[in-house]
């Protein structure tokens, strides 16, 4: 056992993670896209996860191109394969 535990050890969790109630529910999104959008400069989303809040900042983020936004993902795939 991996002394993180949880999804370092089970790693099919992140495949339902977005589907559980509490956070399927949730309506916090908007709020956190719109607070990116406001702050007119650089965001951070820390602990990102399944990027449940992330990707809907990043693809609101009109400093950011489609190409950048895609290497980004294509070096996540990469790092995890």
């Amino acid at each position: 056992m991996n002394s993180s535990g949880g999804y370092a050890d089970n790693p099919f969790l992140a495949e339902f993670y977005d589907s559980v109630v509490p956070y399927r529910e949730r309506q916090d999104v908007s709020f956190f896209v719109e607070m990116a959008q406001r702050s007119e400069g650089p965001v951070l989303e820390l602990g990102c996860g399944t990027g449940r809040v992330l990707i809907p900042i990043a693809s609101q983020e009109s400093k950011s191109s489609d190409s950048m936004l895609h290497r980004r993902c294509s070096q996540c795939v990469e790092r995890n394969s």
